[in-house]
This record gives C-alpha cells, structure tokens and sequence, in this order.
C-alpha cells in the first residue's frame, strides 16, 4: 500500500487545493490574508493555522447540501443511508463520526445521549462559512473532540435582501428556500424557511448477500425511502454601540422519513420522526475586564423529540414504538486578551443535560438520564523571530457527571496541545502540532435503552494523541497565476475505543474493544489562471491498525468504516455569466468488519455542474453519479444510482 500511495501523490502534487489559513471561496477562489466576513457578532476568527476555511458563496452553491461541500475537503469522508435527504455522518482523519464534533457558532450540536450529528438536517444555505479543524481543535470548543471538529458560522447580512430557490431533482425530490432580511431601526433581522420532499424510492440489485454469484441477483424497487422536512430559524441582532452588542437565535425542525432496511430485508412501515427547538441569547463587549479585552457570553436552550415507529413489525423483532426527549442547556464564557506579541483566551462551558427513553408499546420509561458537564480552557499565543515563528499552548479540563437511577460517575480529563508555526518566507510555511483529545461515553453506551441496546457502566473515553506537520505554499506565477497548496503527514494514537458489540438476538452493548492507530499523508491545493481557469484537488492515504482488541482477529487489522485512499480531483472554467465545474470523487480500501471479511466497493463518482446567471435570477443544473455506479455507503444498504438536479433562484 505504501508504494502505491507514494506514487499516487507524486502524480497529485500539481493537483491540490488549500487546507490553511486562508480565505476560500466555495468554487475554490482562494485569496490569502484574513477573512473580511461579518466578525461584529462573533470577533473571533480561527486560528491563524490548522483549519481550513470555507466561505459558502450563497450565488455560487447552487444545489450544494453540506454533505457535498465535506465531501470534497481533504482528509473527510462523508456515508449516507442511500437519497439526498437520508441519514449523513462525516469522518476527519479516519475518525468514527461520534469522534468529529460539530458545532454551530461554538456550541456543540452532539448531546450526551447521541454523540452522532446527522448532516441532513443541517441547511448549508444557513451558513456564511465552514471551518475544519483536522487537528488542534481550540480550546474555546471544549475537550470533547478527539477526532476533529467541524464550525458552521450563521449567515448575518445588514443588507436588505431577500432570496428564493426552487429545486427538483431525480427520485421525486423537491425543495423551497424562502429568505428574508430586513431592519427595523438599529435592530437586524433574519428569517428563513426551508421546506424539503423526497419520494425516494430507486430500482436496485439486491444480490441475495452472495455478490460473486450473479444467477441469484434480483432486482427491486426501494421502499419507504421517502421523506418530508420543514425547518425555521430566525436570527436577530443590535450594536449598542462600537464595542458591544445583542444576539439572539430561534430554531425549528421537523422531519419525518422512512427506514427503508438492508438490501435484502426491506421495511415498508418503518418510521423515524424528529422535532427539536432551539433558543439562543448572546452578549458581546470589549473593555468590559479590560480596555482591550473582548468578551462574549451566550446561552443556549435546545429540546429534541425523536421516535422509532415499526407498528407492525416489519424488521422481525416486534412491535416497536421508542419516544426519545433530550433538553441541554449551555453557558459559555469567552474573553480574549491582545498585545503585540501574545494573545490569550479564556473559556468557560457549563453544560447541563437530561434524556429519557419510553417504550409505548410496554407503558414503560426509563429513569431520566442526566449529564453535568464543565469546561475550563486556556490559550496562549505568541509571536517572536520578527514575527515569522508562532507558538500556541492550548490547556483544556473537562470535568463530567452523570447520574441515573441504578448510579452514576464522575470523570476528569486534561487535553493539551502545543503548535508551531514558522514562515520560512512570502510563500512557504511549516506549521507542526501535537495534541490530545478525548471522547466521554455517551448516555446510551453507559446507561442503554429500551430498544437494541443495554449499558455499561464500566466504559472508559476514549483518548487520543494527535501529531501532524505540513508545508503549505502560495507562489504567484509569472503569468499572474497561482499556484497553492500543502503537503503533510499525520499520526494518531487511540486509546480505548468504543465499539458496540452484538448478541444472537441482535442485542448491543458498548464495549472498550482495545487501541488503534492511524498515519497517513495529505496533499491539496490548486492552481488559479486570470483567465478564469482553475483546477486542483484533493489526496489523502491512511494506513489504519488496530493494535489490540478483544474480538477475535482484530489485532493487526485495518479499522472497520473508513477508505484507506480519498481523492478528489477537479476542474473549474468561469467565462462572464457562465461557470462549469467537474468533481471526480475516488474512495479504495475499506472493511465493514473488524476482521476486514467484509469488503466495501470503491468508488468512482463523477459530478458536474452548469450554472448559468441572469441579471435577476439563476439557473443551476447539478449531474451526480453520472457513470451510474452502484454503490454502498452502510453495509448492504444500497444508494440511488444516477441523479439529478435543477434549481431557480433569485433574490429581490
């Protein structure tokens, strides 16, 4: 695999795209230096390295979801449960997706119940950026991310403006956006509504679990695959003056889809349905502690309602009706302190959780599950050598508590890190990190529930440390072209991981199976022609071991649920109102299993994109899967073949 790799990167090195501290457009326009996005409501950018920032150009998205803007970063590997709407979770560096925090504004979206975030119920149209941490993840996030983290920065424009798109797409997939800005006084409001349809149902080769036998292939029709969603946020803000101000956030969603089964074992009355609220009030001032220090205070409220519907019984294991409610409610302190060469932040999180489960079907619940949760961080950074090198110490602690009807725990962890940087000159840099993260049990893995799963009490977090260097470069061409990128390696060391372990009756209990490790390289960038020419990629190889584990023939082997190789390669023309764009998505070498049985077919995805502006309106035409590859994102779970979309959009 080694050589292989090595010679797939020489190949790419001219074909990479930026992962720094640079400004990128979502179309890959990249300009160097610092963002000039509205900071009034949030003043505090990302760090000046170890993440990549994506700007979401509201004109230039098109029919883009979240998941294919992930897609198409470096080092990140999106699943889907088959559908543009289905069940969507990403991975960072061949993290589990429970590892890879996702937050929105700061706060944390992963619960104590499910650490997990399903991508598809995220609007990218609600975002103005996406930040990806792939390795030191500040200590402003908390120390709960041990696999990387993810920031999506909420949309403020003082502008009035209002916006509506019209999507249809392949497999009866129909979406609105309604968008609305406006003041009233010194008060800045924003609305938005989204509403979503997916019949979803494809003609798939169900292959009878025998894939080297073609004569007992059949092929079927998906069923149950459809799905209805409505979401509402309205965000609102005040400036009392040029140094402090208000904001404030509410939130709604609603969907409901259909759990379609395996391949083989199809469902046609399975239902999952999910309702949460969301409340948001923040403050921000400088000169409040001191007269250059900036402070910012937010409270946020969130309940979710979530139930598993099989009345009839379709999967074989009875009748199901599971009601799931979780409340979390956060404070977070944040103040940041600045001379001319040391720059300090200081965090504090409280975080209170409850979660509990109730069986309809027996008139039982559980106990109410209740988590306490405080995050203490502290960052330094410094500058010296004439500004050219900088070093950042980042100390986190996090201190849990939970509590149940049978007993509880109480757990403790402290999450360092130290990054360099240093520019060796206009055009080249070294950046170089070492950190350590951490991933607590979630309720279900300690506690169980009334469905498929039973806790563990004994559970340990899982932990990690994490080291990387990189060399990112932004040379300027004689011609007016640029040329940029990065080339790096990584290593991560695993401790602890938690796996859920299933009986003959397929019930599941979390276990600490043993460690793991990961190294890999990356290589990105691009390269920018004035005469609107561009093209780049992405490469990522990772070679993956579990060192120890309690299943049988674990050790030595690859970890299950990630690709070894990830490639995306691609090509961008823009001529006056006309831009055309080609991805090319390549995922090799990946297990199901921990005994690396089961193998996953590779993908070769090709996409393509036309978008065609009017002085009033848009028109986008999105082509995915063009060469009709059937593929698999979960185990035996098929995914439509070929698609298609087209979108109308104007703003008024």
């Amino acid at each position: 695999m080694t050589t292989f790799s090595l010679t797939i990167l020489l190949a790419l090195v001219s074909l990479s795209e930026d992962a720094g501290n640079r400004k990128v457009e979502l179309e890959a326009t990249l300009i160097e230096g610092e963002r000039e996005r509205e900071t009034s409501f949030d003043p505090w950018l990302p760090d000046s390295h170890g993440v990549t920032v994506v700007e979401v150009n509201a004109s230039e998205m098109g029919t883009m979801s979240l998941q294919d803007l992930l897609e198409r970063q470096l080092s990140l590997q999106v699943r889907r449960l088959g559908g543009n709407s289905g069940y969507s979770t990403a991975s960072l560096r061949g993290s589990s997706p429970s590892q890879l925090k996702i937050f929105i504004d700061g706060l944390s979206l992963g619960d104590g119940r499910g650490a997990t975030v399903d991508l598809s119920t995220l609007s990218l149209g609600d975002y103005q950026a996406v930040e990806i941490y792939r390795s030191h993840v500040p200590a402003r996030f908390g120390s709960g991310s041990m696999g990387g983290a993810i920031n999506l920065v909420s949309k403020y424009n003082p502008k009035n403006k209002n916006h509506l798109s019209l999507t249809t797409g392949s497999f009866g997939y129909y979406k609105g956006i309604l968008g609305r800005r406006f003041s009233s006084g010194e008060v800045e409001h924003q609305l938005n509504l989204e509403a979503e349809k997916e019949e979803g149902d494809f003609e798939y080769t169900d292959d009878n679990l025998t894939p080297d036998i073609e004569s007992d292939d059949v092929r079927r029709t998906r069923l149950n695959n459809d799905s209805e969603r409505l979401n509402l946020t309205y965000r609102g803000r005040r400036s009392m003056d040029v140094q402090s101000g208000w904001q404030w956030s509410l939130g709604g969603f609603y969907r409901d889809r259909g759990l379609a089964g395996s391949a083989k074992f199809q469902s046609d009355g399975v239902r999952w349905k999910e309702m949460s609220g969301d409340f948001g009030l923040g403050y921000h001032r400088t000169g409040l502690f001191s007269p250059s220090g900036r402070t910012k205070i937010n409270l946020s409220l969130r309940e979710v309602r979530e139930r598993y519907e099989d009345l009839s019984s379709n999967l074989g294991l009875g009748v199901q009706d599971h009601h799931y409610g979780s409340s979390v409610r956060q404070l977070d302190f944040l103040h940041g302190m600045a001379n001319q060469i040391v720059e300090q932040q200081i965090h504090l999180s409280l975080k209170l959780e409850d979660h509990q489960t109730e069986d309809r079907t027996l008139a039982m619940k559980t106990p109410r599950e209740e988590r306490r949760q405080l995050d203490l961080g502290w960052e330094l950074r410094g500058y010296t050598l004439k500004e050219f090198l900088q070093i950042e110490i980042s100390l986190s602690a996090a201190f849990w508590q939970d509590r149940f009807s049978s007993g509880g725990d109480d757990d403790y962890v402290l999450t360092p890190s130290l990054t360099t940087s240093y520019r060796i000159s206009e055009e080249l840099q070294i950046i170089a990190g070492v950190s350590r993260g951490i991933r607590h049990p979630t309720m279900a893995e300690r506690f169980g529930d009334r469905g498929f799963s039973v806790g563990n009490g004994s559970l340990k977090s899982e932990r990690a440390v994490h080291g990387d260097m990189s060399l990112e470069y932004d040379v300027e061409l004689f011609d007016g072209s640029r040329v940029l990128g990065e080339l790096g390696v990584f290593r991560i060391e695993r401790k602890g991981l938690i796996q859920s372990v299933y009986d003959s009756r397929g019930i599941g209990r979390a276990t600490n199976l043993g460690d793991g490790s990961i190294q890999g390289v990356e290589i990105s960038g691009s390269w920018l022609h004035p005469g609107g020419w561009s093209f780049g990629g992405e490469f990522t190889a990772m070679d993956s071991e579990v060192s120890s584990s309690l299943i049988a023939g674990g050790a030595a082997k690859d970890i299950p649920g990630i690709y070894g190789l990830s490639a995306n390669p691609w090509l961008e023309w823009r001529r006056t109102s006309w831009r055309f764009r080609y991805d090319l998505i390549l995922e090799r070498d990946k297990y199901y299993d921990a005994a690396n049985l089961l193998t996953a077919a590779d993908k070769t995805l090709h996409q393509f994109q036309i978008q065609r502006r009017f002085k009033k309106f848009d028109l986008t035409l999105h082509l995915r899967n063009i060469g009709d590859e059937k593929i698999e994102d979960f185990n035996n779970w098929p995914a439509p073949g070929r698609n298609g979309s087209i979108q109308f959009s104007t703003r008024f």
